[in-house]
């Protein structure tokens, strides 16, 4: 192999790396998991009212929790924004199932609760995308 050929290889492999990684950065952000979202949900919520108990007063989380329903209702039930009924109600099911509350009746009343929250904001996503799609 001579200079000039062994000087092109190496130029196209940092042509090559250059373009996969420029291509690698400009990937679309993912979606937030359901998880993800509830945690940041969760950690807007505390601040939220931990603002409202320093200032005397106590904050609705319902209102908040309304909102976010209409805006994240496929997010809550872990399903495109443009599914039909069908599979509305088949994430429903699976989402209920794993968060009802007497799935965690002996584990604690901080799971409880979680477990309620979570369960009253399926129920909410999902009644607001049946009223969607009806």
């Amino acid at each position: 192999m001579t200079g000039t050929e062994f000087l092109v290889v190496i130029v196209a492999m940092l042509l090559g790396y250059w373009i996969v990684s420029s291509l690698m950065d400009a990937k679309p952000k993912k979606k937030k998991s359901t998880d993800e979202a509830d945690k940041e949900f969760r950690s807007q919520q505390n601040s939220s009212q931990q603002d409202g108990q320093h200032q005397g007063r106590k904050q609705s989380p319902l209102n908040e929790e309304e909102f976010d329903i209409q805006t994240n209702w496929f997010r809550i039930l872990d399903v495109p924004d443009s599914s039909g009924k069908e599979e509305i109600s088949i994430a429903y099911k699976q989402k209920i199932r794993q968060y009802h509350p007497d799935k965690v009746a002996t584990l604690g009343p901080e799971l409880r609760e979680l477990a309620e929250l979570k369960s009253k904001q399926i129920n909410a996503a999902y009644s607001f995308a049946m009223k969607l799609r009806g």
